[in-house]
Order: structure tokens, then sequence, then C-alpha cells
């Protein structure tokens, strides 16, 4: 069983960060705030005092508007709006068909296309390879400061967050569904 506590290793021993809480303080672990790769400290503030760039957070739920949504489509919404409303540049991401780009409201919205034909490898391993290069793609051109994956899908998946670690973004996943732990979808 995973640790949250401790970095989630990919293959090849390279750590991810992990977030951790204390005192009232959020801070991301095995990010140094010296990395001279990122404009950014390890809470996301500028270094240097450069408050003219606001940081850029790209959320990833299973599906989005207009698709039909449940819950964790509504809170990603709904946490997108806020955090836009306190200076956050906003994206949501979220797998399609075929790329493309629309507002919902003052959200934009990009679709990361996925592949027309998934397998069990797929579904049950690493992931989409089209869904994940399609978001190496979408990371580039956006160049976010930080990912919030909000599902554990073909497409959010793990190829998927090798990417954004290639790119060194910190990322956070949230557990909205029993899904990723249960298969059944009954916890």
């Amino acid at each position: 069983m995973l640790d949250p506590a401790e970095p989630f290793l990919l293959d090849g021993g390279d750590q991810l960060p992990v977030v951790k809480q204390g005192g009232g303080n959020i801070s991301m672990v095995g990010v140094d705030p010296q990395d001279d790769h990122s404009p950014y400290d390890t809470i996301g503030k500028p270094r240097g005092g450069d408050t003219a760039h606001p940081v850029k957070v790209i959320h990833v739920p299973f599906c989005f508007y207009p698709d039909p949504v449940g819950g964790t489509e509504v809170y990603v919404h709904a946490l997108s709006v806020e955090m836009q409303k306190a200076g956050t540049d906003v994206l949501v991401a979220s797998p399609g068909r075929e790329a493309a780009s629309y507002a919902h409201g003052s959200l934009r919205v990009r679709r990361f296309q996925v592949s027309g034909k998934v397998g069990l490898p797929d579904l049950y391993g690493e992931g989409d390879a089209a869904a994940a290069a399609s978001f190496g793609t979408l990371l580039d051109e956006e160049k976010p400061d930080r990912i919030h994956l909000h599902s554990y899908t073909s497409a959010a998946s793990l190829r998927l967050l090798r990417e954004v670690h290639r790119r060194r973004i910190p990322a956070v996943f949230t557990y909205h569904t029993p899904t990723f732990a249960c298969q059944r979808g009954t916890l």
C-alpha cells in the first residue's frame, strides 16, 4: 500500500513530490526550494517577488462540461472558479475524442485526444499512450506551474503523470472516487 506521506517512485527511481500539510502550511515534499529550474517556491509563490505572473494550474478531471458530469466535475468547476477569483490562472484539461479548446463560463477548457481503442493493458496498466502524448503537447503549449489530477483512468494515467514529471512540473492527486483503489467501485 502506498504511504501518502512518502514520495511516489516512478520506474528508474525518480521521485514525484508529495504534498504534506502540517501546522496549517502546505508544502511540496521532494521539491527543492532552491531548484533553479522552477520560477516558483514550494507553495507556488513566484521567486524573487515577481507577482506579475500568476501561478498557472491545470486541473485534470475524468470529463468536463458539456459532457454529462458527476460530483468530481462539479467540484473541479467550483474549485477552478474560486481559484480564478483568487488570481490563479486556471485551465481544465479533460480527455476527448479529439484535441479541442473552448470556454465554459469563465473557464478555459482543453481536450487532449485519447486513442479510439483502449485494451486491458491500457485500462489496468500504464494507460493510453496517445492520451499521454497529446497531454504532453498540451503541457508544452500551456507551460503550467502545477497539475492537479482529479481522476485515475486510462487517459489520466501513469503515462500522463510521466509526461508531467518529465517537464519537472509538480503534481497533486485528489482522491474523489473509489475506482482508483476498488475496481468494482463499491468501496
